[in-house]
């Protein structure tokens, strides 16, 4: 009788050996499941970020030159040697004459929903006609230009009209 105690003794500290000794790894992999399942999730969460990405920025590229078109109108900075150049240029387009640019300034946005403005004082001489050219050409170019101060004097027989003028450009700043 001693022999059928002794076995089941024998079996039943087996058990909770192996259980004490098992339930330990068991739990460990169980943990690790679980943080695969996380990583699996993240994972399957980024792949659908980049296909959102990558879908979006196929969007962007159809709108690529439009969006272009408004980086010209409305630049970054106010890229004042560009706008130097083009005054310089529309001016010799018209039959004007740059004189000098006397004064500018720039004014920063304070917000984000602002936009930045740059003004330039400068002087033109030539023709009236060669003038209301100019000012056409500044009011079909891409940059967003508004004409703020003008004043001209009458000029004497056979002289040319001298025109001073005060423009603001816009620009933006992120």
């Amino acid at each position: 009788m001693e022999k059928p105690i002794f076995i089941f003794i024998f079996f039943l500290s087996a058990l909770i050996l192996s259980a004490f000794f098992t339930f330990p790894k068991y739990q460990e992999v169980m943990n690790l499941k679980s943080q695969i399942e996380a990583k699996r999730t993240v994972l399957q969460y980024k792949e659908d970020r980049l296909l959102q990405l990558k879908d979006l920025e196929e969007k962007l590229e159809y709108y690529k030159e439009p969006l272009e078109k408004l980086d010209s109108v409305l630049p970054k900075d106010p890229d004042l040697p560009n706008l130097f150049n083009f005054l310089e240029k529309t001016a010799l387009e018209n039959g004007l004459i740059l004189g000098e640019i006397s004064s500018f300034t720039v004014s920063p946005p304070k917000t984000k929903e602002q936009l930045g403005q740059a003004s330039v004082t400068f002087s033109l001489s030539g023709s009236y006609s060669s003038f209301k050219n100019f000012l056409d050409a500044l009011e079909k170019s891409a940059r967003l230009i508004t004409l703020e101060n003008l004043s001209f004097s009458s000029p004497e027989e056979g002289e040319t009209f001298n025109f001073d003028l005060i423009i603001k450009v816009s620009f933006y700043s992120w």
